[in-house]
């Protein structure tokens, strides 16, 4: 559909997309958009079907566009490609190979321009290429990749990483009189990173989850071993040394529980106490600074940090406590709903453990105390709340609520997000919310605000009006993002749609721009 429209950015455009079938199996998409400033950006979408590969190229070009208006011969493209084929090896159960390649030519080009493509969906501050097979068997899985990452920002030297090649091999297996069962897996890697950094290792991993047993009063018990052999090198890194190292570890998990649960003529009510002795007797790689966070859904897990190459050093016992409760809705069916689910869990440690990641806040004596609730009065309703206490129960170092209201035609999501202290810092506030008039009017509202930098980041307001042959919307957008040229926009859209003949949009027409120092 033909689009017609002005943004005091780029100027007044005129786009006409254009659909060609070339065979059965291959179409292209031709969307030329003309600009008065004399600007062209020609971008093409093919793809290409078979009974066993899917391929969508997306590529473009815009021709006399300047950052500067000293320079008139400015030019930037794009390039992306995925593809996807089943090799339907024999005795594979699955074996699929997908090739993605992922190049622009500018590191703003596609926050400027909005160009509609399923493979631009989502691109946000870097590109992935990579090259992936993907193998299923009866008895094993594997997976390997060749990967490059380009950061779209600072220096250019710097922004590549590569990794050539990953590999994942992993299989499960029992043994007779064994009340048990075992996973052994293999994971490798060699990547290069800000020019000269390399890390290769290979990890061996076996590991053994023994059945739960139960004992006359209702406590369950089982046991976890891992057992590792690391083999690495390292050349300027932090993690690896620069001589070859072979090390083998170990870590150990005893989980016990006593779930009680209370019957009622309309509800249950389940009442689990946890606690879980663990301990590593090795040292452990320093990843301090590395991002990984806990909360109740992954504290309970023996490798809850994945670190790959290292188990948590130490001895340590965790504690925790789950209570749900649920409503019997009908009586005769027995149909069972969530009402309230409350979690709680923290760790405690022998001693101060220095290179476990420091925004776990488990490499202190005492870890944070963390807790979810979900609550779901009704089903107009329901509230969800994550948060993390620290250790003198005086501060709140995060808080995560989402609350999702529906009453007739009426919906609203709002969100909430705040990190404090050593788990970071942020303060978000975000709501989305929708109104059904009736079959054919609508109004939607989305709104996100960065309290940490006292800044609201965008407005979103659309009404929109449908019927069999004709679409309209009036469309507010306030944005107040900024980088480099991408400037803060305030902008109405207009748009008149013929189904299924074509679109007229006079829309963009500018109210103001407000750029953010």
């Amino acid at each position: 559909m033909p689009e017609l429209g002005s943004s005091n950015d780029l100027g007044s455009s005129f786009y006409a997309p254009y659909f060609l079938v070339i065979s059965e199996n291959k179409d292209i998409t031709i969307k030329p958009r003309w600009y008065d400033n004399k600007l062209l950006i020609l971008q093409n979408e093919y793809r290409q079907k078979t009974k066993k590969s899917n391929t969508i190229i997306d590529f473009s070009i815009a021709k006399s566009h300047a950052t500067a208006p000293a320079d008139k011969s400015d030019s930037r493209s794009h390039f992306f490609v995925n593809s996807k084929v089943d090799l339907d090896l024999e005795n594979f159960l699955q074996s699929n190979l997908e090739i993605n390649l992922n190049n622009v030519s500018n590191d703003t080009y596609l926050k400027k321009f909005t160009l509609p493509s399923p493979l631009l969906s989502g691109v946000g501050n870097a590109l992935k290429s990579n090259i992936t097979l993907d193998l299923a068997h009866d008895n094993y899985d594997f997976l390997t990749s060749i990967e490059m990452y380009e950061t779209l920002s600072g220096d250019s030297s710097d922004r590549y990483q590569y990794v050539l090649p990953r590999y994942n091999f992993s299989k499960n297996f029992g043994i007779d009189d064994v009340n048990g069962s075992f996973n052994f897996g293999s994971i490798g890697s060699n990547s290069l990173n800000t020019t000269n950094v390399l890390s290769t290792s290979i990890s061996n991993n076996l590991s053994f989850n023994s059945f739960d047993k139960f004992t006359k009063n209702g406590i369950k018990s089982n046991f976890d071993i891992l057992l590792k052999n690391l083999n690495s090198l390292g050349k300027k890194s932090t993690i690896y040394k620069s001589s070859p190292q072979s090390e083998v570890m170990s870590a150990y998990a005893f989980n016990m529980s006593f779930p009680m649960l209370k019957k009622a003529n309309t509800n249950y009510n389940t009442l689990v106490p946890k606690i879980s002795f663990r301990a590593s007797p090795h040292e452990m790689k320093n990843h301090n600074s590395t991002n990984r966070k806990v909360n109740v859904d992954n504290i309970f897990n023996i490798d809850r940090f994945s670190l790959g190459d290292s188990f948590e050093a130490g001895e340590s016992i965790t504690l925790g406590i789950d209570f749900k409760k649920q409503k019997i809705k009908n009586l005769n069916i027995k149909e069972i709903e969530d009402y309230l689910d409350f979690k709680l869990a923290t760790v405690f440690r022998f001693k101060h453990e220095e290179k476990i990641p420091n925004k776990s806040t488990l490499n202190k004596k005492r870890s944070n105390v963390f807790g979810q609730v979900t609550y779901k009065p009704s089903d107009m309703l329901s509230l969800n709340y994550d948060f993390s206490v620290n250790d003198d129960l005086n501060k709140l170092d995060y808080n995560s609520i989402d609350a999702i209201f529906n009453l007739n035609n009426f919906s609203s999501k709002t969100t909430f997000l705040e990190e404090r202290g050593v788990v970071g810092n942020s303060n978000i506030i975000s709501n989305e919310s929708s109104y059904n008039f009736n079959e054919e009017n609508s109004l939607s509202f989305k709104t996100r605000r960065n309290r940490t930098l006292s800044l609201t980041e965008y407005y979103d307001l659309l009404y929109e009006y449908k019927n069999d042959c004709l679409i309209a919307g009036v469309q507010y957008k306030k944005r107040y993002y900024a980088d480099r040229d991408v400037v803060p926009l305030e902008e109405l859209f207009f748009s008149i749609t013929i189904v299924p003949l074509s679109t007229f949009s006079p829309d963009k027409m500018l109210l103001n721009k407000n750029r953010v120092d």
